[in-house]
């Protein structure tokens, strides 16, 4: 059941300590964020992108809440478990981030959500430490490490004090949510067999199945700092292709290989295209 996508805010006891967690910057300068200097269009755009931004954000808190009942029930390294409960904070703050830039520009636009996709329970037929290696790899060796690069790209392609300062804040936590990732891997590997790398191989076919509708539409290089686009934090679709493309490639798909997680040739042509090689 889908439902119009909506935050509210307590106040309070929950905020203050929220506030402990994750301090308001009272030096991010949401009063440079001017609609009536860009195009309606690029408004309109930058509008959906943020709001989009917000409800991915709020999408991760639940992502990653699986990923840490997913670690604890596999009795993962308690420091790793207390770095992963650190994530629900930085997401939640990603979530403010995100709504707030989307009220300056005029409000959000209007979006209908059913986070109820995003909640997973773990099948009778895996061990919990099979559970947690699939949990990890989805979230923070695929989902992270996409949303840090298309994050990283956009920070560099923003000229304006506000976005940069926002993917600035962001750019800071997603480093940590994909090093997860490598932490628990360095944890785990050894314990894998080749039937669960083999296993694993088809989780990654899976999760990277879900993001093909970033990179399937025409791809070209970033057009450079001066599009509207860029002042107001986000990037064309074009661009977005690209930088998804990459870092699907060179981030998530060599390094797992070379663990012995691997996509078949068939598996890398039905996510990428044919016309996509495997990388070195």
């Amino acid at each position: 059941m889908t439902r119009d996508f909506v935050l509210d805010w307590l106040g309070g006891a929950a905020e203050k300590r929220f506030r402990r967690a994750r301090p308001e910057d009272a030096t991010l300068p949401w009063d440079s964020f001017r609609p009536d200097d860009y195009p309606e269009a690029a408004v309109v755009d930058a509008r959906a992108w943020w709001t989009e931004l917000a409800a991915n954000e709020l999408a991760a808190v639940i992502e990653f809440s699986s990923v840490l009942s997913a670690l604890a029930v596999a009795q993962a390294p308690l420091d790793l478990l207390g770095m992963c409960s650190d994530f629900l904070a930085d997401e939640c703050a990603h979530v403010e981030l995100g709504a707030r830039a989307a009220m300056a520009l005029g409000g959000a636009a209007p979006r209908t959500v059913d986070f109820r996709q995003a909640v997973h329970t773990p099948p009778a037929d895996l061990t919990p430490a099979q559970w947690a290696n699939e949990r990890v790899l989805r979230v923070s060796c695929v989902s992270e490490v996409l949303a840090e690069a298309a994050a990283a790209r956009t920070y560099a392609a923003c000229t304006e004090p506000l976005p940069r300062a926002l993917y600035a804040d962001i750019l800071r936590d997603e480093v940590h949510h994909k090093q997860l990732g490598v932490l628990y891997i360095e944890y785990a590997y050894e314990s894998w067999s080749d039937l669960e790398r083999e296993r694993l191989g088809h989780v990654l076919r899976d999760q990277l199945g879900k993001f093909r509708g970033l990179w399937d539409v025409p791809r070209r290089t970033p057009v450079g700092a001066t599009v509207p686009e860029h002042r107001l934090g986000f990037l064309q679709r074009s661009e977005l292709a690209h930088v998804a493309l990459d870092a699907a490639l060179t981030k998530v798909v060599a390094p797992l290989a070379e663990i012995g997680v691997v996509l078949t040739d068939a598996e890398l042509a039905s996510i990428f295209g044919a016309d996509v090689s495997r990388p070195a």
